[in-house]
């Protein structure tokens, strides 16, 4: 119950409707560029000729039970635009993959089942990257905000994270 629960009120939350939901659930949020614990890790990726590039968004368990993970991306949105699709890590543990543009430039990714199986370690999703043909060579950020993971009683874990970025010759 908890667990349907947390994952309402992750969906809520991404309509905006997150402050209905923390007089119930209690959720630790921080962010933290060394893995010492369970976290999340966006890669870094080089723009090709065509203008593409694939950055794979990974998780490292550390032994913790996590079985539903929220997380927002933010990105330059007049440089890039990007559609996600489901890793090893999301497909083994039978949950499904949910994003949302947020605005431009910030998309948030949810990933949960209705079941508890926990995710483990491995690649949760990987972006699909097209950069706009005006983009100017540099180097972008790909930042990573408001981390939500719950286990698989619907309690409240800590997960780590870490920026990634794209690099445009």
């Amino acid at each position: 119950m908890r667990l349907r629960l947390l994952i309402l009120c992750l969906l809520l939350g991404s309509l905006g409707l997150w402050l209905l939901c923390t007089q119930t659930i209690r959720v630790s949020l921080f962010r933290a560029p060394p893995l010492r614990s369970s976290g999340i890790v966006i890669g870094r990726g080089v723009v090709d000729a065509q203008g593409k590039a694939s950055i794979d968004v990974a998780f490292t368990s550390a032994g913790q039970t996590v079985s539903a993970l929220q997380f927002d991306i933010g990105y330059p949105g007049q440089a890039f635009a990007f559609s996600v699709s489901s890793g090893s890590a999301t497909n083994n543990s039978g949950k499904t993959i949910y994003a949302s543009d947020l605005h431009p430039g910030s998309k948030r990714i949810l990933i949960a089942g209705l079941n508890q199986t926990p995710i483990g370690d491995g690649v949760l999703t990987t972006l699909s990257i097209q950069a706009n043909q005006a983009t100017p060579a540099g180097f972008y950020p790909l930042a990573i905000s408001n981390v939500v993971a719950s286990g698989g009683s619907g309690s409240a874990v800590s997960v780590s994270a870490s920026a990634g970025g794209l690099v445009v010759h």
